[in-house]
């Protein structure tokens, strides 16, 4: 009987440590197993961060460029400023030199409009005292040389005789003077007239040549203007561009964030199930030994019994 008890008891200490031991290695298998899922997720999360970080990178080369050929533009744009402003001023000279002229022409042709007014009035003049010239020949020729010579038998001396003759010359003197005044003046209006003349085309001809220099920096102004425009076209494209690839870069920093944040949850995790695999490898070790040394005890008190019979 009492040797039936000791192999009951030999046997049940035997299954006991069995079980302790199955325990022990089924509680230390499965954190590994947690484990090496973990860390293939892990893996991937920082196959997926390096690539948002080759993305990043090259959309920050592409800033780059991109802001290098915004300033150049800023400069092309700053040069063109500078250029149509002078052209401005170019343009306004021109503009002030033609009003100056068109002032000249109207003055000119108002002193062209008075010296063919005082031509007329001479000329009429002349008219009229040739017309008076010619009566008073002709009323000579008819009267013929008596009256001349009537007048100058009628002298009561030679001294009266002097004065008379004297006094018919000027007479005739004084009508060939008046002619003579009258066509000095006409010429000199015909002069004047023709060097205003001269002068109007003179100002004709600088008036069509500012005019086609206005013309000229009027289309190079437009052609500065339309330039300045395209290149503030292109500089907000490369504005919104720019805009584009910063929100691209600041989706994939997020991103990349939201990687850290879970990769250092699944390290806090792997870091808690190895703390967690420490302490169950070390309660089945204990349990372990618990049970090697129950065997043993077992044994020996077996063994103490055996030698008692």
């Amino acid at each position: 009987m009492r040797k039936r008890k000791q192999i009951g008891l030999r046997a049940m200490s035997t299954i006991l440590a069995a079980v302790l031991l199955m325990a022990g290695m089924s509680t230390a298998n499965l954190p590994i197993r947690d484990m090496s899922v973990s860390a293939k997720t892990l893996a991937e999360l920082q196959d997926e961060r390096q690539a948002n970080e080759a993305k990043i990178a090259e959309k920050q080369k592409k800033l780059d460029s991109l802001q290098s050929n915004m300033n150049e533009n800023e400069q092309y744009q700053k040069t063109l400023k500078e250029k149509i402003a002078l052209q401005q001023e170019n343009l306004d000279i021109v503009s002030e030199e033609l009003k100056r002229i068109g002032t000249s022409i109207s003055e000119t042709e108002d002193a062209i409009a008075q010296a063919e007014d005082d031509i007329t009035v001479m000329e009429a003049d002349i008219a009229i005292g040739l017309d008076e010239f010619k009566m008073r020949l002709r009323a000579m020729y008819v009267q013929g040389n008596d009256s001349l010579a009537s007048a100058l038998v009628g002298a009561t001396d030679f001294y009266d005789l002097l004065s008379k003759y004297e006094l018919m010359s000027r007479v005739a003197n004084h009508d060939n003077d008046l002619v003579n005044t009258l066509k000095d003046k006409l010429e000199t209006c015909n002069e004047k007239k023709a060097q205003l003349e001269k002068q109007q085309e003179s100002l004709s001809k600088q008036q069509s040549d500012q005019q086609a220099k206005k013309d000229e920096f009027s289309a190079a102004l437009m052609d500065l203007q339309d330039t300045y425009s395209e290149t503030s076209d292109a500089q907000e494209q490369m504005e919104r561009e720019k805009e584009s690839l910063n929100a691209d870069v600041s989706t994939l920093e997020k991103q990349n964030a939201e990687l850290d944040a879970e990769e250092a949850e699944i390290k806090a995790a792997i870091a808690k199930a190895a703390e967690e695999q420490k302490r169950k490898e070390e309660e089945a070790r204990k349990q372990k030994e618990a049970a090697e040394a129950a065997a043993a005890a077992q044994r020996q008190q077996e063994a103490q019994q055996q030698q008692q019979q």
